[in-house]
């Protein structure tokens, strides 16, 4: 074969191996010809990654099947969204100031009312503050479109209103109001003065110190005897941590994963391993019911998911009828 034929035909082979394989690795699904991004979903999937690198440091099998558990759903919703999205598009817009109010609820919510957290979260899911916001306003034409859909759906009685605040009072908490008392053992993951200490060691060391603070031994001793944290002296004991103090996938495996009397850990950050029993728990205040605002929030859940059973049977209808692939 002609050289020069040769090396086209390997650079052409290689291109669409190259294109191939971008395709598969950056597209997460297909609806109706419309692409998700993986990087869709990343940016969603990344808090609950970060959480479960913190819970599980090995990364094993519980790690492996809530992440996936995780993922799953979220590329759902997105499909649902898209499906929606697809309908309406172009029939309806949200004003600028209700995306606004949506990005400061989550920046209180999930991000303890910290910006500089929010940012980082951003930076590292590779988004924009305009392309976060975009997203938003998508999904709230989302939610407006579902609750306009099926107008004979009774509107929400006080009573249920009441019954739905009762049960999302605490998720509607000032987090960045949240305390807890706890003591810890902070195992340290490296010591560049001995070679000796290696993060694989240090993890095989905190993981028998959890499973001895579980059994029978005493967790202030054990603290006393192996903890490289501060106040190891007084037993690991921390008493009033803010939340707001703690990094936000350690803040939110205690506030989010435990109850009191619980021991979590070891805990992963990246300065080493934590194992931390939990003393008191101490949430921050909850919006009261009696503002607009929280009643109207409330009235527009109970309304949602009144309508969320006949929602799923015309998504599913839908769904019988469009063009899906999914890649992950």
């Amino acid at each position: 074969m002609n050289p020069i034929r040769l090396t086209l035909s390997f650079l052409f082979l290689t291109l669409s191996l190259g294109a191939q394989e971008f395709q598969i690795t950056s597209i997460a699904a297909k609806v109706n010809g419309h692409a998700i991004t993986k990087k869709e979903v990343d940016s969603l999937l990344a808090p609950r990654r970060e959480l479960l690198k913190t819970l599980y440091p090995r990364q094993g099998e519980i790690y492996q099947r809530r992440l996936k558990d995780a993922r799953d759903k979220i590329l759902e919703s997105l499909i649902n969204n898209e499906i929606v999205l697809s309908e309406v598009r172009g029939k309806a817009n949200i004003p600028d100031y209700a995306v606004e109010q949506e990005v400061k609820r989550i920046v209180r919510e999930n991000f303890n009312g910290k910006d500089a957290e929010f940012k980082k979260h951003l930076q590292e899911t590779n988004q924009t503050l305009r392309s976060f916001r975009e997203t938003q306003r998508e999904k709230i034409l989302v939610q407006a479109y579902r609750s306009q859909q099926f107008g004979d759906i009774p509107p929400p009685t006080d009573s249920e209103i009441k019954a739905h605040y009762a049960d999302r009072k605490l998720a509607l908490r000032d987090r960045a109001k949240d305390q807890v008392d706890y003591q810890k053992i902070f195992i340290r993951a490296s010591d560049p003065l001995d070679p000796n200490i290696t993060p694989e060691r240090q993890l095989d060391l905190a993981e028998s110190l959890a499973i001895q603070a579980r059994g029978e031994a005493d967790f202030a001793t054990l603290a006393k005897e192996n903890s490289d944290g501060a106040f190891a002296d007084k037993g690991g004991l921390w008493e009033d941590v803010s939340r707001t103090d703690l990094r936000l996938a350690f803040g939110d495996a205690i506030f989010e994963e435990t109850n009191n009397g619980d021991i979590i850990g070891p805990l992963k950050d990246p300065a080493g391993f934590t194992i931390v029993k939990i003393i008191k728990l101490k949430y921050g205040p909850s919006p009261s019911l009696s503002t607009k605002e929280t009643r109207d929030r409330m009235k527009q859940e109970v309304d949602i998911k009144k309508r969320n059973d006949r929602y799923e049977k015309w998504i599913n209808g839908l769904k019988r009828h469009a063009m899906i692939t999914r890649n992950i």
